[in-house]
């Protein structure tokens, strides 16, 4: 009888276990997309004894069995042309989910889907109207509504109600196929990426973390958000849901960015304009280009890393990257008088950029220096002394694009671009 009993009782917790295994799973579908309490429950996949521990397989099983599930089913009332649609959307849509890509929530606390992320991944929806030719529903979707559900975009965007009624899908059915995606102050994916600052000095370096292995979401992080970042170095607490912790390190830099003249040619004799300055510069970012001003007034003269048939003055090369970013200047005279090259600079840089009251500037020089800045048309807008603590009012300043110089002894000796809001 005692046999028998403790049979039963094994019995009983077995099945206890295993509903509690299921119900795990189907709890992590249902977190995903609500849309999982309207759905059938008696699928095999559900019976897994475990629950997924990783969030990318957590996406790409749900996309599977939505996929699985939206093929298998009978359709009525659509025509041939639909049907051909819907397949090719499904086939998309499969093999989306093959791929593992998917966009990362770095914007709110909580999970919710993202139309697009900032790295330009599209959602399951998102990638689907994109690949079947419609790139700009998903851009305006993405710019007006990028937090949206799909049961609320459909009543902004028309035109998303008519792509789904031309491949064939009712507004439940896109809504099934659209997951959340863990917000909070990280993400992770399959291997993790670091994303560092677009340019010296700018906050928006990234860090996904990579998908810990062995452990089971929901996960709990402390330390400091994993976007918005600065150069430097981070360090994050990972703790699942089982109480397993790991610490995660990672270490952001500046893209490194110079100009510094490499020949500089006088011209030959008084009045002669055949100067050739010619610039080395580096962007870490890849492509950069130089930019050539005639530093008393600030006119643009040329580009590039060479510039010929000066007359004599005083040039200004100025680097910017693909990125936008803006680099240290260098000014070189041209003295045709005494035939001496002469090369000025200051190392500097300003922050915030773009600013709105107070600049402050940070630079390395022993000489006293005045801070002039001028507009695209070469007209002063300010010119003022650095405060004692590095800062400069330009509250007075319209919106607009400036040129801010350092000028030392009556000469330009660095110079950035300067964007005020």
């Amino acid at each position: 009888m005692k046999k028998l009993l403790f049979a039963i009782w094994v019995a009983l917790i077995t099945i206890s276990i295993e509903a509690q295994q299921k119900e795990a799973l189907y709890s992590q579908l249902c977190e995903l997309n609500a849309q999982w309490l309207n759905e059938n429950q008696d699928q095999p996949i559900l019976k897994k004894k475990s629950p997924l521990a990783s969030e990318t397989e957590l996406i790409q099983l749900h996309i599977k069995l939505v996929e699985e599930n939206l093929t298998k089913r009978t359709i009525q009332n659509l025509s041939p042309s639909q049907l051909a649609n819907r397949r090719k959307a499904l086939d998309l849509l499969k093999n989306y989910g093959e791929r593992g890509l998917f966009p990362t929530n770095t914007q709110l606390p909580f999970r919710n889907p993202v139309f697009v992320d900032e790295l330009n991944t599209a959602c399951a929806v998102g990638y689907m109207i994109q690949q079947t030719g419609f790139p700009a529903i998903t851009e305006k979707v993405r710019q007006n509504m990028n937090f949206g559900y799909v049961k609320e975009l459909v009543n902004v965007f028309p035109e998303l109600l008519e792509w789904a009624s031309t491949y064939g899908f009712t507004a439940d059915e896109l809504a099934w196929i659209q997951p959340g995606y863990g917000g909070g102050l990280c993400n992770f994916s399959a291997l993790g990426s670091v994303y560092n600052p677009s340019c010296p000095g700018s906050c928006d370096g990234t860090v996904i973390l990579a998908e810990p292995v062995g452990f089971i979401p929901p996960y709990f992080i402390t330390g400091s958000p994993c976007y918005g970042l600065c150069a430097g170095s981070y360090t994050w607490t990972v703790t699942d849901s089982v109480g397993n912790s790991m610490v995660v390190n990672a270490v952001l830099t500046d893209p490194v960015l110079y100009v510094t003249p490499s020949i500089v040619i006088t011209p030959s004799f008084p009045g002669a304009c055949d100067g050739v300055v010619t610039a080395e510069a580096f962007s870490t970012n890849g492509a950069y280009i130089v930019d050539w001003y005639e530093a008393s007034t600030m006119t643009m003269v040329g580009s590039g890393d060479t510039l010929a048939n000066l007359c004599a003055g005083t040039y200004l090369a100025v680097l910017s990257d693909v990125n936008g970013c803006v680099g240290d200047s260098v000014s070189v005279m041209l003295d045709v008088t005494t035939e001496v090259k002469e090369v000025y600079s200051v190392q500097f840089s300003v922050f915030p950029n773009p600013a709105a009251d107070i600049l402050f500037i940070d630079y390395q020089s022993t000489q006293p220096i005045t801070i002039k800045i001028i507009d695209l048309a070469g007209k002063q807008a300010l010119k003022t002394k650095i405060s004692a603590n590095n800062n400069v009012d330009i509250g007075s300043l319209k919106s607009g694009t400036y040129i801010i110089q350092l000028i030392s002894n009556g000469l330009i000796v660095g110079a950035k671009k300067l964007v005020v809001n």
